[in-house]
């Protein structure tokens, strides 16, 4: 696929991505649609997507929002990049059966020999 079915496949994923239930059906539908209103505007195909593809009210309801979001990236927010498993750099569960990190083991090393070293020179 290319073009525009390229770019509906990619929609009806991130409809599937925010809770609607779609199969290869309704994709075949969606394009037979778009294919046969030609030419097309984006309030037509809006209308007559959302009324094919929401199944119900609460999709009813985010359709529209969902449509500009990635048709027109209208309210998407980009999210900063973390690590998967916060600052620790590896799940929690995994601190209490396996030995430090190689990242926290110097560090902790460093802080002790600090503190050696500054009990050693102490009066």
């Amino acid at each position: 696929m290319t073009g525009p079915a390229t770019a509906l496949r990619g929609f009806m994923a991130h409809l599937r991505l925010n809770g609607f239930t779609l199969g290869p059906g309704e994709t075949q539908a969606a394009l037979a649609f778009l294919a046969a209103a030609e030419p097309l505007d984006a309030a037509t195909a809006r209308l007559g997507l959302k009324t094919m593809l929401s199944s119900d009210r609460g999709q009813w309801e985010r359709f529209d929002a969902l449509f500009d979001a990635y048709w027109f990236r209208r309210g998407v927010k980009t999210a900063a990049r973390a690590t998967p498993w916060g600052d620790s750099g590896r799940p929690a569960i995994w601190s209490k059966l396996l030995p430090p990190d190689a990242e926290s083991a110097p560090q902790a090393s460093t802080a002790s020999a600090g503190d050696d070293t500054s009990g050693a020179e102490g009066p």
